[in-house]
This record gives C-alpha cells, structure tokens and sequence, in this order.
C-alpha cells in the first residue's frame, strides 16, 4: 500500500489495522493474517493535527505462512517443525541445509551443528505466502576450570568457564560444594571458610533451552588450621590471674607451626608450640581475647571471644543536692557508683552515723563541715571507696540587711533596703507599708510616721531568721522666711531669718544669684544690682531631704549700672578713641561724668578722645540717678598708647656672585619691648632675627632687601636697602691640550672684559704665571689652573690638561658615546698611532664605583671598549671619569683623566 503526501505535511504513525504501524512516507507492510483490514493515516503541521482512516481498504487472501519449531535436548541436533499457516493445501519446506520436505508437520536431525535459514512455502489453488526463521543448533556440552585448586582457608578460587561455544550458551549457574555458596557467569569467584575437599559443578542453559552440567569431585582442596581456645577463672577483680588452653586442629595434613596470643589488654604473646598460657589483668574492663594459628604451608586461621575476660570494673561514686543544708534538716545521698555486677554499699556520713542503702539520708545537728566516705562491694569480692572531704556544709541562716537611711523630713521618703543576709536561698520582706520577695527592694514613704520593718531569710534545709529596723518620717510644714527693709538704692544692706525644724542645713537664695549654705537661722545680704528680688531658703535635713521655703514680699532696689566700652585699648604712637556707653538702669539717670585719665573730661553720654602721647590712661565714668543713686565704672584695661619701632639695614650693598653678603637691622631709637623681625631677601629667603644668616647670590643683578619689625604690641616700622651683585669674570679654555716631550704649547686662554690679574700655577713650566696666555714646557702630563680678578674684585680660576706624548705619538679618547645599537659610536674605546698598548683602562660613576677596567689592550680595538653595559644591565645616561695609563712605543708611560658623557 502506497500513500501519497504534499512535502509540508508533517507524518505521524499509519495503523495498518492489524495493530501494525509505520511512520515511513511510502510503507511498504505484510499481513500476518487473512481478513479486511481498515487503514488509518494521521497527519500533524504547524500544530495542527488531521487523520484519514479508509474502512476495509485492504483485503489479504489465504494463505499465510507460519510455523514454530522445537528442539529435542536428549538429540540436540533433531528438530520437530509445526506448520500454523492459515488456508494453506500445500506446504514446501527448506532446512536451509539442502534437504527439503513436503509433509505438514516434518521432523528433521541435522547433519552437523550450525545456524540454518528454515523457509516454509505455502500455497492454494491462487495464492502462495512465504516465512523464514532461523534455527540454531548448538553444542552445550560444559567444562570448566580453577585456579589454585588448592589453597589455604580464606583464598579466593577464581573458575572460569569453557568458552567455546559462548555464543550458544544462555546461562551458567556454580555450586562450589559448600554450604551458601552459589555463582554464575562465565568467570565467578568463591572464598571456602574451612579445610577439606569440595566438589564443584557447573550447569548451563544454551539458546535453545536445553540444559547440561558437568561435576568435578574432590577438584578443590582447601587447607589450613581452625583456631580454638578455652578460658578459664576469667571474671574477678583487677589483678585476675586468667588461665587459657589450646583446643586448635590441623587440617590433617600440615602442621601448625606458629600460636599469637592478643589477650585484650595490649599483650601479645607468640609461641610456636601449643600450650595453656597465664596473664594477669590488672586494668579493670572487658576484654576480647583472640588467637592467630599459621601452620607449615603459611595457611593462617584465627578466632576471637568477645568479652571473655571479664575484670570487676567497680567504681564507687556518690552525690548529694543538699551539700549545703542547716541543722536538723535532711540530706539526701545519691549513689552512681559503676560496677559489672551487684554490689553492697556501707556510708560513713562524719556525724558519727552510717547506713548501708543504697541512697540514705541523714541530718546534722550543729553547724559545720563533714567529710562522706562510701565503701561498696561486689560480688566477685572487689571494693573501692570514695571519701569526700569537707563535702556537706552545715550553715544556720543568718538575717541582716541596711538601709540607705532611715530618718527624712520628705515626703515620698525613698528608702532603699540592701540584703546582707548569709546562708540563705530565700527571703521576705515587710517594710511596714507592704512586703516584697525582691532581693534589694526599694520603699516610699508618704506620710509622716513611725514605722516598722522586718527581713524573713530561710536557708537550704528550711531553716529561718529574722532582722528588724525602725524608719521615722518628720512633719516640716511650719517652716518659713522674714527680711528688711524692702527697697533702697543699690548696693542695699538687707537682714534675714528663717524659722524652720532643729538640725537642719540651710541653703539661702538671695534672688540676684547670689547663694550661700549655712546652719544659722539668720544672716545678712548685700544687694549690688538693681531690680525686684524675692528671697528663698532650702532645707536639706540629714537624709538629704530638700525642702523649698519662699519669701512672701518683694525687696525692690533702684539704681544704674554704669558700663562702656572701648573700641580700641592699643593705639600705635596716637589716635582717636571712641568710647560705648551701655549703661543699665531701672531709675532716670541725670548727669554723667567722663574721665579719659590724660587730665580732660566730659559730660556728654556718647564720647570720642584723641590720645595724642604714648602712655597708659586710665579710663571711669559716674552716673547719678533720679533718686540719688550713684555708680561708677572703670575699664579693667586702660587705653595705651605705644610708640612704633624705627629701624635700618645695616651691611654691605655691593657684592660678586656667589659670595656672601652680611645685613644687620639697627634701631633709630631705643626700643624695649620685644621686637619681631620678617626679612624678605631677593634670593628667595626669608629670616625671622635681628641679624640673619649671611646671604649669596648667585645671580647678578640690582635687588631690593626688605625688613619689617613688630614690637609685642604689634606696631610695626618697615626698611628697604638697595644692593649689587656684580657676575664674576669667565675664561674659555680647551679642556685637553698635547704635546711631545721637549716640545711647547701655548695655552690659549680667552677672558670675559675687565680681568687685571692673572695667576698661574706651576710656574716652573711656563714662561710666565701672571700673564693671560703663558707658553708650557712640561715633562709629564700636568693640568694648569688660572685664578683671574675683574676690575669689580670678582674672583674665577679655569684649567686645562697638557698630555705629553712620546715622540711621533697620537692618541684620541673621545669625550661622548652612544651606546644605542645604531653602529655608530656605540663603544667608548682609546684610538691613537705610535702606542704601543693600554696599560689599564677604568671607568668610575658618579657614586665612584667602578663601572668597567680592563689591563693590557690593543690601541684602536673596540672590542676591548666599554659598551655602557654595567652588571648586565642596559646604559645609563650620564657624566662618568676614565683613568687612563698608555704604554707609548719606546716604554714610556703616559698617564691621563678625563670625563665621558654617555648619551642615549
């Protein structure tokens, strides 16, 4: 059947209608059976799902080939054929090994085993269908085999089974020959737990069902000892002398060589003779105790008896809650003493009683500390005892508390109760307005009154006691306050009394801030300020109480209070002074009175005075009120007047670059305050002294020097002074100059304009030293220095290095180098004719470190030169000095310096 679809159909399973389907576009399918058959296609795309189902498109007509086949497993090769085709009345078979048969049903014994493509053809009188199957015949015949066959007791045997025919055996199932001990697969493994000999087997199942096996006795022979032992007087106590006795076999055929002991407790005794052995326990415990055999083949065996040595493990222990009781009161033991079986218990409680149960109880008639001894016993006959010292501590509860005072004339009076009771757990209070189970309470008392108050403490074991104290509450509502005379101009002398309880502290406030503390009832206060003030006393009494009292009148105090300001007090030589009147006052003021202290005055309310003198003026004004009242006011601090420095710059004003110029800063007039000085010099510096540090310039030019001084009150003068700073004289002159010996050179010295004096040194060499350009003749190789002054008396010095070289001798050093890579002038190297050799060659850094030598090189080889490298890093641009010794051609030496730059 054929079905055709567009390409963007999405196909799902056909159902062919026999329970068969297919997903393939274009399926191709054969019925197994005969009948009509509905075809159903189904279809999905995008989502979207459709189906198409035809009814009875499909009509298979007889016949169908079928037939099933069974194998004979006492004939292995024999195979009976049954045919269960449909609608077939002829049939055709093919055994796949060229014989055929036309029987129904037909049984046929293969020549040889094999795999055989088995066709049966049927047939009607229209039709004919066809089915294959294949058919295997197989050989099952099993074997197998061991590996070691004979082993000690506890080795793996490993079999394996013969595999030749593999591929047509279904299963494989072992029975090893003993007890529990089954396997399967083609490799197994087994351990055997005891000597002796086993036969195995191995059953198989091929493909066709058919099942065979094969036995093979006595194959696996299995030896070793097996271990044994008995133990005798094993349980007891610590110290146990336990006796145990070989009962190990031999297998029969090997003997035992080797006996190892573990008895339990960290000994290991080994032997190589059977014999009953002794060991003492000594630590108590249960211990296991085992035995390892090793017989003559090395086969080993061993055994081990949990528990077997049993050592008393007896241990008295006791406690008791009640460790701290009274007297007469219970005290309750309990006993959690550790021992392997049952045991006795006497105790010995240190009052001179004792009990044997288990968990007693006893009492204590006095107070004091008892030590508790407890003395148990096992069964085995082992003790051990326990004693406690000083364990049970017998207190009678003791009550007492204090109080944070217990006397006060206020109300609420907080009383704060402290408990100092000892050898109690609890307690109660009555604080004779209520009671409290608060450890520290606290209580306040509203009314007056006497009360009572009681602590209750109950110690552990039940025991009680009682302490009592007495808290008095006084009456202070009659306290009160009188004073005269009510008002007046200030300052007003004015008379106080109070009138209030006994043994009271008086705290007076006079209402104008003033307060004082006395005991006295009376006292007497001055008032200073005017204003409306009503008086007031505290009443503390010893309690800390405090009680307000206030007058009942108002003391009223006219008057003013003179008061101005200055706005300056320190004037610099003379100035104008504006004093600021703020006066206070409660009464009319009518005149004011002004006196500046340098002999004027005024009478003007808002005044300014011009102080025309150095000095100190005292500075007051009085005023006079309405009602006569009168006050005066002075500054703390007077107004003064101070003279300013005056000062000058003293010290030289000409100088030559780079020497040192002195200034010195002189007083015009007397000055004997401090005086700071600030000098500003053109240099950059700057000095904070009278007389500063020496000053150089190193540029030439005309500057300006500046000086301030500040006396301590801070009026201050400032100074300039004009100065000159003349260039020094200059000489161009080559740094290196050469000669032959018993040859002369000039040395071409070039001045600045203004030089008059010259002065050479080694004069012994030249042809004059005080001249500008001499003429040297030296023998060795010298360096000459010119020390010249200009007509400003500024001083220079120059130099040159003459070379002597041997005759018709040559040498050039360079003064730079590259060492860039460029192949230019990238090695510093001595080049030159008519020398024989460098004698020695050395470079030094700026730090005098030596940064390259070489001895005995050629002239003119730069591979004997110095690439700028130094410990294997890369150059360093800089100023580096060359020492330098040249062996000239006729052995003479010549010796030289210089400088190198190195530049990248």
């Amino acid at each position: 059947m054929v079905v055709h679809q567009t390409q963007s159909t999405l196909l799902t399973p056909i159902n062919f209608g026999d329970g068969g389907n297919s997903t393939a576009e274009n399926p191709v399918y054969q019925y197994s059976d005969t009948g009509e058959f509905d075809v159903t296609l189904y279809v999905k795309n995008s989502g979207c799902e459709d189906s198409l189902r035809i009814d009875k498109i499909v009509r298979i007509k007889p016949p169908i080939a079928k037939f099933s086949f069974l194998k004979d497993c006492n004939n292995k090769r024999m195979v009976s054929f049954t045919n269960q085709s449909i609608g077939a009345t002829s049939w055709q078979w093919d055994f796949g090994d060229g014989t055929t048969s036309t029987q129904q049903n037909p049984v046929h014994t293969y020549t040889t085993y094999g795999t055989y493509q088995v066709k049966l053809n049927v047939s009607n009188d229209t039709c004919t269908n066809e089915q294959t199957q294949t058919v295997k015949i197989v050989n099952g015949t099993p074997d197998f085999k061991a590996t070691p066959t004979i082993a000690c007791k506890g080795s793996t045997i490993r079999f394996v089974a013969d595999t030749t025919n593999a591929a047509n055996i279904a299963s494989y199932q072992w029975n090893f020959g003993h007890s529990g001990n089954l396997g399967s697969g083609v490799n197994t493994s087994t351990v055997y737990p005891a000597s002796g000999l086993y036969s195995v087997s191995l059953t198989v199942k091929d493909v066709a069902g058919c099942i065979d096996s094969i036995v093979k006795q006595d194959y696996i022979r299995i030896t070793g000892p097996s271990a044994g032992f008995v133990a005798a007087n094993n349980n007891g106590c610590k110290g146990l002398a336990a006796t145990f006795s070989d009962t190990s076999k031999t297998d029969g055929y090997t003997n035992i060589t080797k006996w190892q002991w573990d008895l339990g407790d960290g000994t290991i005794i080994n032997d190589n003779v059977s014999k009953t052995i002794q060991h003492n326990y000594l630590q108590a415990g249960s211990f296991t105790v085992s035995l390892k055999l090793t017989d003559a083949s090395g086969c080993k065996d061993s055994i081990s008896k949990n528990s077997v040595v049993n050592v008393s493990n007896i241990k008295a222990d006791f406690a008791s809650s009640d460790t701290l009781s009274c007297p007469g009161a219970a005290v309750q033991f309990t006993n959690s003493s550790v021992a392997s079986s049952a045991f006795t218990s006497t105790w010995l409680f240190g009052n001179t009683t004792n009990s044997t149960q288990q968990n007693p109880s006893t009492s204590y008639t006095s107070d004091g500390v008892y030590s508790v001894q407890l003395i148990i016993k096992d069964s085995f006959g082992c003790t051990d005892s326990l004693t406690r010292p000083n364990y049970i501590s017998i207190k009678s509860p003791v009550a007492s508390y204090t109080i944070s005072d217990s006397a006060s004339s206020c109300t609420p009076f907080q009383v704060r109760f402290t408990n100092t009771s000892k050898n109690f757990t609890s307690h109660m209070w009555d604080l004779g307005g209520g009671t409290s189970a608060l450890l520290n309470p606290t209580q306040y008392y509203n009314q007056p009154g006497i009360y009572q108050t009681n602590l209750i403490v109950t110690s552990p074991g039940g025991c009680r006691d009682t302490a009592s104290r007495v808290i008095t509450v006084n009456d202070v509502n009659s306290a009160k306050l009188t004073y005269l005379p009510l008002s007046g101009c200030k300052p007003l002398i004015v008379d106080l009394k109070a009138f209030a309880p006994k043994n009271m502290n008086y705290v007076w406030d006079f209402g104008d801030g003033a307060i004082i503390s006395s005991q006295d009832t009376v006292t007497q206060h001055v008032y200073n300020s005017f204003g409306d003030y009503v008086p007031k006393i505290i009443l503390t009494d010893a309690s800390g109480c405090v009680i307000p009292v206030t007058g009942t009148d108002t003391i009223r105090i006219k008057g003013a209070t003179a008061k101005f300001a200055a706005d300056t007090r320190l004037l610099c030589d003379s100035g104008m002074v504006r004093f600021l009147d703020s006066t206070t006052f409660n009464n009319p003021i009518i005149s004011y009175g002004w006196n500046f202290g340098d002999g004027t005055t005024s009478t003007a309310s808002a005044v300014s005075h011009y102080y025309s003198q150095p000095g100190t003026y005292p500075v007051s004004l009085n005023v006079l009120t309405q009602n006569n009242c009168v006050d005066t006011f002075r500054l703390s601090v007077p107004v003064r007047v101070v003279a300013s420095p005056s000062i000058r710059i003293e010290g030289d004003s000409v100088i030559c670059v780079g020497e040192g110029m002195t200034h010195l800063g002189e007083f015009n007039r007397l000055d004997t305050s401090i005086v700071r000085w600030a000098w500003d010099f053109p240099n950059g510096n700057k000095a904070a002294v009278r007389l500063p540090q020496k000053q150089f310039y190193k540029v030439a030019g005309n500057f300006v020097v500046r000086s301030i001084a500040i006396n301590s009150d801070g009026c201050k003068d400032t100074t300039i002074k004009n100065i000159k700073v003349n260039p020094l004289p200059t000489v161009q002159l080559p740094a290196v100059l050469t000669v032959r010996t018993g040859s002369s050179v000039l040395l071409p010295a070039e001045y600045s304009n203004g030089v008059v004096r010259y002065n050479w040194d080694h004069p012994e060499t030249l042809t004059c030293f005080d001249c500008p350009q001499p003429t040297s003749s030296p023998k060795f190789n010298t360096k000459y220095t010119v020390d010249f002054v200009d007509n400003n008396g500024c001083r220079n010095k120059g130099e040159v290095q003459v070379i002597v070289f041997c005759n018709n001798d040559n040498v050039f050093v360079p003064n730079t180098f590259s060492p860039n890579g460029d192949g230019s002038n990238d090695v510093f190297y001595v080049r030159g004719k008519g020398l024989n050799r460098v004698k020695s060659l050395r470079i030094f850094n700026r730090w005098g470190q030596v940064v390259f030598e070489r001895q005995n090189i050629a002239v003119n080889d730069a591979s004997a030169g110095w690439n700028g490298t130094y410990n294997g890093a890369k150059p360093k641009p800089d100023v580096y000095i060359y020492q330098l010794e040249i062996w000239c051609d006729n052995s003479t030496v010549v010796k030289f310096d210089g400088n190198i730059a190195l530049i990248q």
